[in-house]
């Protein structure tokens, strides 16, 4: 399976850079919930998954997070959250995309994955119109 994930680089997409850019904090995903370097110093013990009062959330690197549950998009990772629908949908997979066009695109489970937000930046710089994801099963790659 391999799709290709094209977003606009809109108001939204320059709002969501600049959110995730200017907060003190940002939201792990599960991946770094479960990964020891965001842990606060002085916890001990080796863990599978850590809890909200176990995470340094300052330690947690700027960025965004490529969501599939209603549709594919992308949002900030920074906190607080940004209020209203400050999202960026990929093309063909908005929210009101059948779950079956969605589902053969990206999979059947919902995810949550962190990209650096270097992504958004360099496809700011280099495209300034869609930024570009090659999603597989193994990895994604950004498209310049």
């Amino acid at each position: 399976m391999e799709t290709i994930l094209k977003f606009p680089v809109n108001e939204t997409f320059k709002k969501i850079i600049a959110h995730s850019k200017a907060a003190v904090k940002h939201e792990p995903n599960f991946e770094q919930r479960c990964d020891r370097q965001y842990v606060k110093d002085g916890v001990r013990g080796n863990k599978d998954y850590y809890d909200d009062s176990e995470l340094d959330y300052t330690k947690i690197p700027a960025g965004f997070w490529l969501v599939k549950d209603e549709g594919v998009y992308i949002m900030s990772n920074g906190t607080p959250r940004m209020t209203g629908e400050n999202v960026v949908y990929a093309e063909g997979y908005g929210k009101d995309a059948e779950y079956v066009i969605v589902h053969e695109a990206v999979g059947g489970d919902d995810f949550c994955i962190f990209l650096p937000l270097s992504w958004m930046r360099q496809a700011l710089i280099k495209t300034s119109k869609i930024m570009t994801i090659k999603f597989t099963k193994k990895n994604l790659e950004l498209v310049l």
